[in-house]
């Protein structure tokens, strides 16, 4: 087997050696920067479970009518909707109903009375339904 190696030739659009060691040696905005491990914190987190919140609110208003979706739509995410009241080491956000320091039984009892404050307080049907439908799903596992 016979390998051939051309030589770095330089010419318009390519970079001449010279250039090389200048463009390796300027800081990066990038440097350290790897994507498997930084994830953003718990600031990018709070962003993310505020998106899943939204996305399954809408989608149990979607179908708030089916009883059989709502179901479906709890019970695939019961590990989104209990990880903050199951969770003791979970990452609270600015607008938290939970206190750092709280156990299970006070972050449950927050939840019910939150809830019953909110549905008390919902104006239309659809969402007092939401609502309730959350509430009750959760507290199945109180």
């Amino acid at each position: 087997l016979i390998v051939r190696v051309r030589p770095f030739v330089s010419g318009p659009g390519s970079r001449s050696r010279a250039a090389l060691p200048r463009l390796q040696s300027q800081p990066s905005e990038w440097e350290g920067f790897n994507p498997l491990t930084n994830t953003g914190g718990a600031k990018s987190m709070i962003l993310m479970r505020q998106t899943q919140m939204q996305e399954l609110t809408q989608e149990i208003m979607n179908n708030i009518n089916d009883d059989e979706k709502l179901q479906e739509l709890m019970e695939s995410s019961k590990d989104f909707l209990l990880q903050p009241l199951e969770s003791d080491f979970g990452v609270l956000d600015p607008d938290s109903i939970y206190e750092p320091g709280m156990d299970r039984t006070e972050r449950y009892a927050k939840y019910r009375q939150t809830m019953e404050d909110r549905i008390g307080k919902a104006s239309r049907g659809p969402l007092r339904k939401m609502l309730a439908t959350m509430r009750d799903y959760v507290l199945e596992f109180e």
